[in-house]
């Protein structure tokens, strides 16, 4: 590869920098014949994982089991590495594409053998068509291969147990496996089968004559049983197979992945998603799904759940295992309790069963009102298409008209609208290569420089965070996505949002998410051009407090306090700044005194000088307040304040 500006892509702090690819020395050309992936690495290797993390806490050593990440790493070495028929990242999302389609291609096959072609075709576009699936297929290396492998295990079971077929329950039993080794949202899939399975038998119990009552005439025969017997040892051997962090201690280890997902599942919930508490039930999937499923799938969707309800009381097995595909998901992240944040990406296993539910409702209304019913249907689903190919390929920030689209999301504060998962980097990618000047400094406000992929940069824009400059106005190019994320009260971000106009901006339906900013006097907002020291009307000391009053409101923008470090405490502990317009009723600053994920964020701190930046914030009064009784920082201090010439 072509040597690339900037600092390293992955920073690994108990062993240094990780080698991530083959780069050329200074004067050399990079070969046509390199075909490594820019993503592998030469210090994570087996022996790596034989030994991960030993140095972090037990809730931190392990997060996902790696099944999908193998198996996107074997496409890339197929089709990039080996035969060149892709690029290095693309090679990797071919799995996700190819997972998707077969399960689509399933989806429409099992749903025309069981309802029809009108409901097949649109199970499969109700499928192919839902926004976040047609987004996420497309860079997403997990939900939808759990998806697709979670669906397909349910749709290999049902034929196996309706045709009493063991081999596809053996079938089942690999993709289930899959499945868990992909995430352990997999746990579940037994309460999806389990409650089936007990169904079927007791329907067959009640169709049986008195002499067929033997549990392998139920179950389907001997290798019926030995298959179903067989089934949880085969989904826990392919998990074992494909992690090799289990091999040492597979019991240890399986619990560690466990109780990740329990800390993640059970995070307490945020002011905003409180909102959606219905008796203690959190109803934000649901309104989620409301909101960015497109109407006429919607529609469909509502018509064929009714409808399966009914069946079930009917004692439609087809409905009953639907129905409970559907549901299962969906209920365990709404339990009392229980915590989901993004969007209903992490459970998108319900989505293949609600396009079957579309399918059951397009068959019921197709009955109802005859041919013409088929042809507006299908042109309803043109329409989808058309919508989502205004918006491409920002897919997974979709919002239907019931909340105004994206812009309705934003205004109502919906959490995580516009989150695009780092998908609508690409765009801006492009733009600077297309654009920016030679040897141009980039850097991200927010993200780590890891979130994009740097080999799409063009190879002479130095990419470092520390590019960042703020007043002084160093010339770089900022680029960050753009939505609810807390994150965006970081000074960094709130700099460049605040003084500088961007220079480019992705939006969708109106609404930005995505913006790319140069940090120059040309692009400064009026009013942002000039700062000065300003000279406080007096400062106090109390009770471990410094607090500074002004003559006047003014833009603060820098506090700078130059001290002692002798026999004091230089840690800055759980101290904080609050500001006030009225002298009287402050308001805590949301950012750390120093942030260690963002240390650039306060240039000229060194163990003398402590520096606090504020985006041109309004106050008529400062506390300092360090909540430490011997702190270094009011320890023969000095005091400045910065703000703006002149206010905006």
């Amino acid at each position: 590869y072509p040597q690339l500006k900037g600092a390293p892509d992955i920073v690994d702090f108990n062993v240094g920098v990780a080698t991530n690819s083959a780069v050329v020395k200074h004067g050399e050309v990079a070969s046509a014949n390199i075909r490594r992936s820019y993503y592998q690495s030469d210090f994570y290797t087996l022996d790596y994982y034989f030994t991960k993390n030993e140095n972090v806490p037990l809730e931190a050593k392990h997060s996902h089991p790696e099944v999908n990440d193998l198996l996107v790493a074997v496409s890339n070495y197929i089709f990039y590495q080996k035969l060149a028929i892709l690029g290095d990242i693309e090679s990797y999302h071919l799995f996700i594409v190819m997972t998707v389609f077969f399960l689509a291609l399933t989806v429409a096959f099992w749903t025309y053998r069981n309802f029809g072609l009108i409901p097949s075709i649109v199970a499969a576009m109700s499928l192919v068509l839902n926004p976040l699936v047609f987004s996420e297929a497309h860079f997403n290396v997990k939900d939808p291969i759990l998806m697709s492998f979670f669906g397909l295990a349910i749709l290999s079971f049902w034929y196996g147990f309706s045709r009493s077929k063991s081999p596809y329950i053996l079938l089942s039993a690999i993709l289930a496996g899959l499945a868990l080794g992909t995430k352990f949202n997999t746990l579940f899939l037994p309460i999806i089968l389990a409650p089936w399975v007990l169904f079927i038998l007791i329907q067959r119990l009640q169709n049986k004559k008195s002499n067929q009552f033997g549990l392998l005439n139920l179950i389907g025969g001997s290798r019926m049983l030995v298959s179903i017997l067989a089934y949880p040892f085969i989904v826990l051997g392919i998990l074992y197979i494909f992690s090799p962090y289990l091999w040492i201690d597979p019991i240890g280890h399986f619990m560690e992945i466990v109780n990740y997902y329990k800390s993640i599942g059970k995070e307490p919930l945020t002011p905003e998603m409180s909102r959606f508490l219905v008796a203690g039930w959190n109803t934000y999937p649901l309104v989620w799904i409301l909101y960015t499923t497109p109407l006429p799938i919607l529609v469909l969707f509502l018509t064929g759940l009714l409808r399966s309800v009914f069946l079930s009381f009917k004692k439609d097995n087809i409905s009953v295992l639907i129905l409970l595909w559907f549901l299962v998901p969906i209920i365990r992240v709404m339990w009392p309790g229980a915590n989901i944040y993004g969007g209903v990406r992490q459970i998108m296993e319900f989505i293949p069963a609600m396009a079957i539910l579309s399918g059951i409702g397009a068959l019921y209304l197709v009955k109802k009102g005859g041919r013409l019913t088929s042809i507006l249907i299908i042109t309803s689903f043109l329409l989808v298409a058309l919508e989502l190919i205004s918006i491409h390929p920002n897919e997974n920030v979709y919002f239907n008209l019931l909340i105004n689209g994206l812009q309705g999301a934003k205004k109502f504060n919906m959490p995580s609208w516009g989150n695009s998962y780092g998908n609508v980097y690409l765009q801006g990618i492009k733009w600077l290569n297309e654009n920016v000047e030679p040897n141009a400094k980039l850097a991200l406000p927010i993200n780590y420089i890891s979130a994009i992929p740097r080999f799409k940069l063009r190879s002479d824009i130095d990419l470092d965070n520390y590019h960042f400059s703020g007043l002084n106005r160093d010339k770089e190019y900022a680029m960050e996505m753009d939505f609810d994320w807390p994150l965006r009260s970081r000074y960094k971000y709130s700099y460049y949002e605040i003084f500088l106009d961007p220079v480019y901006q992705v939006s969708v339906n109106g609404v930005p998410i995505l913006k790319i900013w140069k940090n120059d006097l040309e692009h400064t907002k009026k009013g942002f051009e000039k700062e000065i020291l300003v000279k406080p009307l007096s400062i106090r000391n109390k009770e471990q407090k410094i607090i500074v009053d002004f003559a006047q409101e003014i833009s603060i923008t820098k506090l700078i306090i130059n001290h002692s470090n002798v026999d004091c405490d230089d840690k800055l502990g759980e101290g904080f700044i609050a500001i006030s317009r009225d002298g009287i009723n402050f308001v805590q600053e949301p950012n750390l005194l120093y942030d260690p994920e963002s240390p650039e964020s306060s240039p000229g701190m060194d163990e003398n000088t402590f520096v606090y930046l504020f985006p041109a914030k309004p106050a008529v009064s400062l506390i300092f307040n360090s909540k430490q009784p011997n702190s270094c920082i009011l320890k023969d201090y000095n005091v400045q304040v910065w703000g703006l010439a002149k206010s905006p």
